[in-house]
């Protein structure tokens, strides 16, 4: 409604505690070939970093807690571009985040190198000079039983993040953190309860295929 310059028309906005959005919820990207570098550098200037260290931040999150489309799990991020020269101190576990290198891959450069730079190449020595980023970054994330009746909400303050692997970072951390507060009993549920549809859906399947070829002999003997 922003975006299309309707923001009067919304009489309540809905948003955490009582929505969570899906993971990567409205997010486009684009997919390309393996090794085509020619299309990658076209794409970059459509490149929106905000967006991708959000969604790189959700998705960590939602790859530790093993969700998926069958899981109920919510989050909400906002990412809050710090200014220049503004001093912040990043907190500890910023450490555990992967180091930027030349083999790091195309999203870790997801906003600090500039588009008037071509992605360094595996012959490289080093990166070439890079943008510097600091941003505040929040994410709230809910896990939901399936009956409705248990949810659990992790809502920490925002944190200092200053590339896309700091924001996977800390998308993890929030996931191992709710898991702890009671989320992992509930996803041990979930995929239990998966993995037996899953299991029915197979047989099934296999019913119907041997219900064909039954039906496919008997139409030929008849022949």
């Amino acid at each position: 409604m922003h975006r299309v310059n309707l923001s009067h028309r919304i009489t309540s906005l809905i948003s955490s505690p009582q929505l969570y959005h899906a993971v990567g919820q409205g997010a486009l990207a684009v997919e390309i070939r393996r090794g085509d570098s020619r299309t990658r550098d076209v794409l970059r200037s459509l490149g929106h970093w905000q967006t991708e260290w959000r969604v790189g931040c959700e998705r960590a999150c939602m790859r530790i807690l093993e969700g998926g489309c069958s899981v109920p799990v919510g989050v909400e991020t906002v990412l809050e571009e710090l200014p220049e020269g503004e001093d912040e101190d990043s907190s500890e576990w910023t450490k555990t985040a992967p180091t930027l290198t030349v083999s790091s891959p195309t999203l870790h450069f997801s906003g600090l190198l500039p588009a008037t730079e071509k992605y360094p190449s595996p012959t490289c020595t080093s990166i070439p000079p890079l943008t510097k980023r600091r941003a505040r970054l929040t994410l709230k994330t809910c896990v939901t039983s399936l009956d409705g009746k248990r949810q659990i909400i992790h809502s920490p303050p925002a944190e200092l993040v200053k590339s896309y692997a700091e924001a996977e970072r800390w998308g993890e951390i929030c996931a191992e953190k709710i898991t702890g507060m009671g989320a992992g009993p509930i996803l041990a549920e979930i995929n239990v309860i998966r993995k037996e549809r899953e299991r029915l859906d197979v047989e099934q399947a296999k019913a119907r295929s041997m219900a064909g070829e039954s039906m496919e002999l008997n139409g030929a003997s008849a022949a």
